[in-house]
């Protein structure tokens, strides 16, 4: 069936009834600019109309208000088109009232319908359907924004007709911008989140530091520990020195006479097998000893001087014991001859009679000073008395020299 519909009749299926269409008035111009508004209007024809170039820093009210006509195919079988009306965010059901939301007008590429419902605090998108005026904010921005009424996405809706008239306002200095309140959300919900991340940062710093001051206290109370158990080993071991020097030193104070060279000399002379095959062995394992252990040795060095020269004097008499040792060999050994032996004879002899003469010339003189103190015998002894003295004395004289010349007779056989 073709369309029979004229400006003033409208088809209901088969039949005709006439709907008056309210009179238009005379439009203003799309866009004008009074003072601090702006005043635009919007034709329901899908027409885009822009906005001038808005302060990015601002934030403007926005007001539409009004609404439009339109018809609607409500057949199934035929057409039937039925009148409707709608403003910028509702339009009107069977009975007329504007509760039918539609997303009809458009704002920069996106519809209004979607501002209102995902609206952020500082838009403030408010509605009145019964003036059919609608507010919210926006911010400016430096390129044109577009309003655009376009009903032709419903294939049933028909020739609009009206007209919208947009204001759009400045808003004073300081006027939160869109989003404000989430960022400031986000902004304290990241400085709180900041704040408990120093806060766990601060408690992983202090947990961190707390046990690096106590492994440190476990490092020094350790190494305090080895410290008292190396300086108490070290005691142990200078007083085990002590002991050991003070026994060397009281070894060394008995034995002073082996510092003196003569009795050195005189000792590895007399002794030279008992120094070579008792005390060598006995003196070198203690000389290697104590040179071996280089603690008690310096030690000694500074303490005990004595114990080094004891050490020194022993070593010096094995020394002189060896050069002593040194003996001729069979060979070297001259047999005397004859005329060495009578020499020999001959020298004892002589020592003999030199020792003789050298006696008689002893008791000639002890005699004669014994009548010589016969004679200072006091006067109150008798004569004989005197001569029992001197007999007594001269007969004591005798006796030794037979006795001593008996000796003598011995050791010459």
């Amino acid at each position: 069936m073709t369309d029979t519909r004229s400006a003033n009749i409208v088809p209901r299926r088969w039949e005709f009834s006439r709907v008056e269409l309210p009179k238009s008035t005379p439009l203003p111009k799309p866009c004008q600019v009074f003072d601090r508004k702006i005043r635009m209007t919007l034709r329901p024809d899908g027409r885009e109309e822009f906005l001038p170039e808005l302060d990015p820093s601002r934030m403007y009210d926005v007001m539409i208000e009004g609404d439009c006509s339109y018809f609607r195919d409500v057949g199934i079988f035929w057409d039937d088109y039925r009148a409707g009306r709608a403003d910028a965010l509702y339009r009107t059901d069977d009975r007329g009232n504007f509760l039918e939301p539609h997303a009809w007008v458009w704002l920069d590429g996106r519809p209004l319908r979607q501002l209102y419902e995902k609206a952020s605090p500082e838009i403030m998108a408010r509605e009145d359907r019964a003036t059919h005026v609608y507010r919210f904010r926006i911010q400016g921005t430096a390129t044109k924004l577009a309003f655009r009424f376009d009903c032709h996405a419903d294939s049933r809706v028909s020739d609009p007709r009206g007209v919208f008239a947009i204001t759009v306002d400045v808003l004073p200095e300081g006027t939160p911008l869109p989003g404000a309140a989430a960022r400031k959300a986000l902004e304290e919900s990241a400085a709180m989140r900041l704040k408990q991340e120093a806060e766990e940062r601060a408690a992983a710093e202090k947990e961190s530091r707390a046990r690096e001051e106590a492994r440190r206290e476990h490092l020094a109370a350790a190494e305090n520990a080895k410290r008292t158990e190396r300086a108490k080993k070290e005691r142990a071991k200078r007083t085990v020195l002590e002991s050991k020097l003070e026994s060397l030193q009281r070894e060394a104070n008995w034995d002073t006479h082996l510092l003196d060279p003569g009795f050195q000399a005189e000792f590895a002379k007399h002794n030279p097998e008992r120094v070579l095959t008792a005390l060598k062995p006995k003196w070198q394992y203690e000389y290697d000893q104590f040179m071996q252990d280089r603690p008690l040795r310096v030690i000694a060095e500074k303490k005990a001087p004595e114990v080094m020269r004891w050490f020194e004097a022993r070593m010096h008499i094995v020394q002189l014991a060896e050069r002593f040792d040194i003996r001729p060999t069979q060979e070297a050994v001259v047999k005397p001859t004859a005329m060495d032996e009578r020499a020999k004879r001959l020298g004892k002899y002589t020592e003999r009679f030199d020792e003789e003469i050298a006696f008689m010339q002893l008791r000639g003189d002890i005699f004669a000073k014994l009548k010589d103190a016969q004679n200072k015998l006091p006067q109150s002894l008798n004569e004989e008395e005197k001569q029992l003295l001197g007999g007594r004395v001269e007969k004591s004289i005798l006796g030794q020299e037979d006795e001593e010349g008996r000796m003598e007779n011995e050791e010459t056989l």
